[in-house]
């Protein structure tokens, strides 16, 4: 039978639970709050198998979850983090089959919370998220992270809309589904397919982003690409595309550009660019004319 086990040591040892019996699969784990001592693995990961149904910190909990270069691993149907301290986790496929952490929900106590996701390079490119939500801390998704299915994530906030949350997702990753932006900042290294801006700001650094709608907020576009990426970006009204804020080497030629395919502006959109931008079709309907 499944069993609420609250995660009270510093270890993840038998004695550190509630029920001094390690987790197993179907299991939920709590951190609670009031306790300010970290939570480690000590054992280097002695069941990283388990699949279990929920792990949660409470706000209120100020340690620690796992530490750089040794998060906790396991799978959980659901994560929710809203502690103060820093939460280190990889997802884990060690057990048949296949195991996936459906959802993780970043909720942290401060915009400043330090949080870092991956997926385990031993477990051989199987270990998968499918939704994770960013709605307070800083955020970071490794380049080693797997996704599930047709992947979502989601920067938003807890309040305040264009503070609370950012989220980097690093170079080399996967190709993500959909991310979708209401609040916050992001920095983006990798390939998405289908980006949202509702709200905040996306820096889109050194991969392609293949098809954007901006309807709110701005989308920065400081890659260097070229059109074989198929790049279309619609900005409507009162949100904003900016091309201006760095310098793009194209890797080909040198020269410093940045290509897309299309743009489609509407009226009250803003597009910032100038003669080192190559937008192949301008649809500006801002003017009536087409570029």
């Amino acid at each position: 039978m499944a069993a609420d086990i609250i995660f009270q040591g510093a270890d993840w040892l038998a004695a550190s639970m509630s029920n001094v019996t390690l987790p197993a699969s179907g299991d939920s784990v709590f951190v609670p709050q009031g306790l300010s001592h970290n939570k480690t693995d000590t054992l280097g990961n002695a069941n990283p198998d388990i699949d279990l149904a929920l792990f949660k910190t409470h706000r209120g909990f100020s340690g620690d979850v796992g530490a750089l270069g040794t998060p906790l691993m396991f799978a959980t149907g659901l994560l929710i983090h809203e502690g103060s301290g820093a939460l280190y986790f990889r997802c884990t496929a060690d057990g048949t089959p296949n195991l996936t952490t459906d959802e993780v929900r970043i909720r942290a106590a401060n915009s400043g919370v330090v949080v870092v996701l991956g997926s385990d390079p031993a477990a051989a490119g199987v270990a998968d998220f499918t939704k994770i939500i960013v709605s307070r801390g800083h955020t970071t998704l490794e380049s080693n992270i797997v996704y599930a299915g047709s992947p979502v994530v989601i920067v938003g906030s807890m309040g305040n809309v264009l503070g609370d949350a950012t989220l980097i997702i690093a170079a080399g990753g996967p190709t993500l589904a959909t991310l979708r932006q209401e609040g916050g900042t992001t920095r983006l290294h990798s390939v998405v397919t289908n980006l949202d801006i509702i709200a905040g700001t996306c820096f889109k650094e050194t991969a392609a982003a293949t098809n954007s709608q901006v309807h709110g907020g701005t989308l920065v576009f400081n890659y260097a690409s070229v059109d074989a990426d198929n790049v279309v970006i619609e900005v409507h009204a009162g949100a904003t595309l900016d091309f201006m804020q760095s310098v793009a080497v194209d890797a080909a030629t040198g020269a410093i550009r940045r290509t897309v395919d299309q743009v489609i502006a509407h009226p009250g959109s803003n597009v910032f660019y100038d003669e080192t931008t190559v937008i192949t079709d301008f649809v500006d309907m801002r003017t009536g004319v087409a570029a």
